[in-house]
C-alpha cells in the first residue's frame, strides 16, 4: 500500500496518469489495428474470389461455345458456325459465414415503471475458411442474356427454327434472345 500512495504523490500523480492513459490508448489502438487488418484480409480474399469468377466465367462462356459450335455444326444445312453467347450477370458465389449478434439491454424503473433500454447492438460476420480459401456452399452460374449464332445456313427459314429450337433446349433461352444470321 505506501508504495501506491508514493506513487501517487501529488508531483508524480500527473506523471502516472498521464503513463497509465497512453498505456490504454496504446492497447486499444493495437486491438482496433488487429481487426482492421483482419477486415482487409477477408476482403481481399473476397476480391481474389472475385477475380476468380470472371475467369471462370469466360471460360464457362468459352467452353459452351465450343460446345455449341461443334454440335450445331452436325445438324443438316447448319455448316460452318460461330456461335457467341453474352451473360446478363457473372453469376453468383454463396460463401458459409458465421454470424453472431452482440446485444446490451438494460432494464430501468421506478416503483412501477419499467423501460429497456438498449445500449448497443454489434454484428459480427465471419466468412469460414477451408485452406485459406472460402468456404463455397453454392455456387448459381450466371444468366445468358444472348446467343448470336453466324451460320453458312444461316438464311434457310428450316435452319433458322432447328438451331433456335436447339439453343432454348439446351440453354433454356428465351426465342427473342437468340440470333441466327447468314455467314459470308
Amino acid at each position: 500500500m505506501k508504495f501506491f500512495k508514493e506513487l501517487f504523490r501529488d508531483k508524480e500523480k500527473k506523471t502516472v496518469l498521464n503513463f497509465i492513459t497512453m498505456l490504454l490508448i496504446g492497447i486499444v489502438l493495437i486491438i482496433a489495428s488487429n481487426s482492421f487488418l483482419k477486415k482487409n484480409i477477408r476482403e481481399e480474399e473476397v476480391i481474389s474470389s472475385n477475380k476468380d469468377i470472371v475467369e471462370n466465367n469466360s471460360d464457362f462462356v468459352a467452353e459452351l461455345e465450343k460446345k455449341l459450335e461443334t454440335a450445331l455444326s452436325k445438324v443438316e444445312g447448319v455448316g460452318e458456325i460461330k456461335v457467341i453467347i453474352t451473360l446478363e450477370n457473372s453469376g453468383e458465389i454463396i460463401v458459409a459465414e458465421d454470424n453472431s449478434v452482440d446485444k446490451s439491454e438494460t432494464s430501468e424503473g421506478d416503483s412501477g415503471e419499467k423501460r429497456k433500454v438498449n445500449n448497443f447492438k454489434k454484428e459480427n460476420k465471419k466468412i469460414l475458411l477451408d485452406s485459406n480459401k472460402p468456404l463455397v456452399l453454392q455456387e448459381i452460374q450466371p444468366q445468358i442474356k444472348g446467343v448470336l449464332i453466324i451460320a453458312k445456313g444461316g438464311d434457310d427459314a428450316r435452319v433458322k427454327s432447328s438451331v433456335v429450337k436447339a439453343i432454348q433446349a439446351l440453354l433454356n433461352v428465351q426465342a427473342n434472345k437468340i440470333e441466327v444470321l447468314k455467314m459470308k
